[in-house]
């Protein structure tokens, strides 16, 4: 059976990331570094909401379990539920997409559509944030890379939205072997070498754009240079003003190398999803 404590993390780990979002709202200068305020407020509030992030990813995760062999129709079909319940912060490009494949019923079509429709600007971190399920599930590596290229595929048309998603995965690929921190990015960033910088550059560096490429290196930055799941997703919600989506990012990746046992109680348990959480990580870890 695969590591479900670590499994459990990333999924849980994205989620509690995401639902942080409304205690920002009503609390906007309390998040620094302080989680003894976060889990006040979450002993406090037992309305664990969680956004469009938490909510593709889970599709995500649905679609690959229901058809591991060939997911895409599966995850899009998930997609397409989210969309039709008209989700008001769903992000415009993944909008457009599923808009174009209401149409052509072809989601390369939608995408390369999408892309044109916004003038080539398809390289948000959209697919970023519901990727992480493809990581948890394929064992095969090759495999879990195309799968991981393909669902960022069907609404991100561009080659650097899936360059990071598949940066993304690969890390989680290895935390899910119990690697080193440090030495699996390094690892890693041999193979894309453009992102080498985020090893040593200074906070005051990081470029804080909702593009795919600048928010990897706020989530990877955050991650790197502390050293629990709760200061990494604090940190990075401190820095970056799409703060769901950077805590779900930070927050699935830190989950994974912490593990489930390493995210505070608090944090977890009135979250809205915690038992289809529970569920999909049983499924997940089964695989063999």
């Amino acid at each position: 059976m695969k590591n479900i404590d670590r499994i459990r993390g990333g999924l849980f780990g994205a989620a509690c990331g995401d639902s942080l979002t409304k205690y920002l709202k009503y609390n906007p200068n309390k998040y620094r570094n302080r989680c003894e305020d976060v889990e006040k407020y979450f002993i406090e509030y037992n309305d664990r909401e969680i956004t469009d992030d938490t909510k593709m990813m889970i599709a995500t995760a649905k679609g690959i379990i229901e058809k591991p062999k060939e997911p895409l129709d599966a995850i899009g079909k998930h997609f397409l539920k989210i969309y039709h319940g008209n989700l008001e912060n769903l992000g415009l490009t993944i909008r457009i997409a599923l808009a174009e494949y209401e149409r052509y019923k072809n989601w390369r079509k939608a995408s390369v559509k999408a892309h044109l429709k916004l003038g080539g600007r398809s390289a948000g971190n959209g697919s970023l944030m519901r990727t992480i399920p493809v990581a948890l599930y394929y064992k095969e590596l090759d495999h879990m890379i195309k799968v991981t290229r393909q669902q960022s595929n069907l609404t991100h048309f561009s080659k650097s939205a899936a360059e990071v998603c598949i940066i993304y995965n690969m890390l989680v690929y290895r935390y899910l072997k119990g690697e080193n921190k440090r030495d699996a990015v390094i690892e890693v960033l041999k193979k894309f070498t453009e992102y080498k910088d985020i090893l040593d550059i200074n906070e005051s560096e990081l470029n804080k754009s909702e593009c795919a490429v600048d928010t990897l290196k706020c989530s990877l930055w955050c991650f790197l240079n502390t050293e629990s799941y709760d200061e990494a997703v604090l940190k990075s919600i401190e820095i970056y003003e799409n703060r769901d989506t950077i805590g779900t990012i930070t927050g699935g990746i830190a989950g994974v190398y912490y593990g489930y046992h390493n995210i505070s109680d608090k944090w977890k348990q009135n979250l809205s999803v915690k038992e289809e959480l529970l569920m999909i990580s049983e499924e997940i870890a089964k695989v063999e």
